[in-house]
């Protein structure tokens, strides 16, 4: 069986299965998925007691890689902590994404750049708040700073 066939084996089987992100390792396998117990693990975990108690998806965009603003709502603790009420994501949610930047590393480069990279290196690009990549899938997916209002994007 060819790498692509055997990805798409895996991608049919994940959606069929309708398996939801449990640990901070889990990839998403759409944004649709994402719980705010999930959340509440990327969002709050250095914050005692802070629970994300609402996910909302707005804006999606797709290239190369799928892009969604995910809203958040936070409990008293989270609130009060000032985390913010929306992230920007980027990742592979569709087979065709998974293909193309699984099969050619670029998936996992993205993911070990946000963990490992972007902390050491100062530039100028948004502050990551997790990333993980899943071999076995292709899957990946970086949870951002919105840099929505702030930063302006040629088009």
């Amino acid at each position: 069986m060819t790498v692509w066939e055997e990805n798409r084996k895996v991608y049919a089987s994940d959606e069929a299965s309708g398996g939801l992100p449990k640990t901070l390792a889990d990839v998403p396998h759409g944004y649709e998925r994402i719980t705010s117990e999930w959340m509440t693990q990327v969002m709050c975990r250095n914050v005692p007691g802070a629970h994300v108690t609402r996910v909302m998806l707005g804006e999606a965009s797709s290239g190369s890689s799928n892009r969604q603003r995910i809203f958040l709502d936070y409990d008293d603790a989270g609130l009060a902590a000032g985390l913010p009420r929306s992230v920007f994501c980027k990742g592979s949610m569709v087979l065709a994404n998974r293909l193309l930047l699984g099969t050619t590393r670029c998936a996992r480069g993205e993911a070990a750049f946000f963990n490992k990279i972007r902390p050491r290196v100062p530039i100028q690009v948004p502050t990551p708040i997790h990333a993980a990549y899943d071999e076995r899938t292709y899957g990946y997916i970086v949870v951002m700073e919105d840099l929505t209002g702030i930063a302006q994007f040629c088009d």
